[in-house]
């Protein structure tokens, strides 16, 4: 299990291949990123789920986020946890989107890994494996997002929209802040408004040229689900303006679903969130999540 906190200040909207390299066969091989689950890149979307919802046209975003991650991918010897083999890990990511039409939206993130403390030297003294340690920084995967609305809420009862993720692998593999080939993840999401509140189901699979692997873990295509809300809170509370977020989000080897969490090598993976977007004014808005 990991702990994660999202901070974030973005503007709100204004109108206005690579060669993949062979995974090696050894168990070192790496080529995971352990942070699968990604900010959320297009406009108006919860924290790491993208909403149906796209902007109006020639509409443009940016945003700066930064996002630290405690406890990641846990060192155990049988039963028992040694350590983390990534203790702490804090990254950056200046995103953009913009509307090339009312229903179809693109965006990027650019991420960058300020800061990673690791457990390596622990993990040399349990198990004699002289692993080299990864890079404390540097760049991860580059993501490109393209959104397409299918349905508009105010006229079919229900907003849906079709997604499509790429990643390329830009990020040092043998540090973890990378894969060793190209990710495509397409998708749905549906969402749906009761009054102040609104929900979103989505799911979709992750294909990786190259599946990542260290040690006894195997990383390779996935089935991903999400379940968001949204509840934009009374004007009593703290002045107006704010909109309380919620994610529960799932990732299950394709190979294996839902194999459960004592599976030796491909794991299925639950991560829960909680957030508050707050709109500053002058068409600046501010998110926290944990």
């Amino acid at each position: 299990m990991s702990f994660r906190t999202i901070l974030a200040t973005l503007p709100l909207l204004a109108t206005a291949a690579l060669p993949v390299r062979a995974a090696a066969a050894d168990a070192l091989a790496r080529g995971i990123d352990p942070v699968g689950g990604k900010l959320a890149i297009g406009s108006d979307a919860f924290l790491t789920v993208e909403g149906a919802r796209t902007a109006p046209a020639r509409s443009f975003g940016l945003s700066l986020f930064a996002d630290y991650n405690h406890g990641l991918m846990a060192l155990r010897l049988g039963d028992e946890k040694i350590d983390d083999l990534l203790a702490h890990r804090l990254d950056l990511h200046l995103m953009a989107s913009y509307a090339l039409t009312g229903w179809l939206e693109v965006g990027a993130d650019l991420p960058l890994t300020l800061w990673q403390a690791n457990g390596f030297a622990r993990l040399e003294e349990e198990t004699g494996f002289p692993a080299d340690e990864p890079a404390a920084w540097g760049l991860g995967d580059v993501r490109f997002l393209a959104k397409a609305r299918l349905l508009e809420e105010a006229l079919h009862g229900i907003g849906l929209a079709a997604l499509a993720e790429v990643r390329l692998p830009t990020g040092d593999d043998e540090s973890f802040l990378g894969e060793r080939g190209v990710a495509i993840a397409p998708g749905l999401v549906a969402e749906r408004s009761f009054g102040p509140v609104r929900l979103a189901l989505g799911g979709g699979y992750r294909y990786r040229s190259d599946a990542g692997r260290f040690l006894n873990l195997h990383v390779g295509d996935e089935l991903a689900f999400s379940a968001a809300g949204a509840w934009a809170l009374p004007e009593s509370f703290l002045g107006g303006g704010h909109v309380a977020l919620a994610e529960l989000n799932v990732a299950t080897p394709a190979r294996a679903p839902f194999n459960g969490p004592d599976a030796d090598a491909m794991k299925t993976g639950l991560e829960a969130l909680l957030g508050l977007k707050s709109d500053l004014g002058g068409g600046f808005a501010s998110v926290v999540g944990v």
